[in-house]
């Protein structure tokens, strides 16, 4: 299979050199330190539904800036560290929402986060960058990334656009779908996870290496028959996870009881004793669902296990 081709330009999407300093060590473990659900109406201040962070200093962030916009906002302490806002469906019809990730590098591990848009302005089948964060040790990520854009379809971002629903890819440095390989081996990248926003022209880039993934376990499952399915995923416990010897996600039963929910739920150890197990065996504190529906026949389901 050969790989997909990346089309250069000029346009600088605004990426800021990012000045050396030094790190303060982030606690061990994945790259997600904080997840924050905001709900409310457009009109009215936000207000803090759920939330769960790895110390205190994680979840001392500011409010969304915009219930419809994508944004990431830089931490200048701890260590290197951002935080991405993403619209997310609400809970109620008219309601708006926002999660909030924030992602802390270990001293000198890789990691990233982009948001790509469709450019409306020139091209409507392609992606441009809107906005990056990168670790000082993922700097030749950052580089080649000013300078691509990203035809419907190509690339992990290309893919979740084009399918509607989050898209994983491991071993990104080696991977003919991966369009920036070059740069992610160079920057001992591993592990990339691309979701939409509720936009639909919005796709959401986490990208880390090996040594420290995104979540203690990632999947992305399929309804299939009327259970779910998982199709991909990665666990720091199991390594990478493939559909041809996986059938159910981990904590299937945790997962067919919140399905039917509208939008991402977080999902407390301490709130569902009767799959503690579940959480147990990972190491896990909470468990980050997300659905992805929207009239598509095949739903998909994101699992954040952390």
């Amino acid at each position: 299979m050969h790989g997909p081709s990346f089309v250069p330009t000029l346009r600088d999407p605004g990426l800021r050199a990012r000045p050396s300093r030094r790190t303060t060590p982030v606690q061990e473990g994945a790259l997600i330190q904080s997840v924050l659900l905001w709900e409310g109406s457009p009109h009215t201040p936000p207000r803090l539904r759920d939330a769960w962070a790895t110390a205190p200093h994680f979840d001392a962030f500011a409010a969304p800036p915009s219930w419809f916009e994508a944004q990431i906002v830089e931490h200048p302490a701890p260590g290197e560290s951002a935080t991405v806002f993403i619209p997310v469906p609400g809970a109620e019809p008219g309601s708006a929402a926002v999660l909030s990730l924030t992602l802390a590098c270990a001293a000198g591990q890789p990691g990233g986060l982009e948001i790509w848009r469709a450019d409306e302005a020139q091209q409507a089948d392609t992606l441009v960058l809107r906005g990056g964060w990168y670790s000082d040790a993922a700097h030749p990520m950052a580089v080649q990334t000013r300078h691509t854009r990203l035809p419907y379809g190509v690339g992990l971002p290309g893919l979740a656009w084009e399918l509607a629903s989050p898209a994983y890819f491991s071993h990104i440095g080696t991977s003919q779908m991966f369009v920036r390989a070059d740069s992610a081996l160079q920057a001992g990248l591993h592990h990339g996870l691309a979701m939409p926003d509720i936009t639909g022209s919005t796709v959401i880039t986490l990208l880390t290496g090996a040594a420290q993934p995104l979540a203690r376990r990632v999947e992305l499952s399929v309804a299939d028959l009327g259970a779910w399915r998982c199709v991909a995923g990665h666990c720091q416990r199991d390594g990478d996870l493939y559909a041809y010897h996986l059938d159910k996600p981990w904590g299937a039963g945790l997962i067919d009881e919140v399905a039917g929910n509208h939008g991402p739920q977080l999902l407390q150890r301490q709130d569902h004793a009767a799959h503690a197990a579940c959480f147990d065996a990972l190491g896990a504190d909470v468990l980050l669902t997300w659905p992805f529906r929207d009239g598509r026949a095949t739903p998909m389901m994101l699992s954040l296990w952390l």
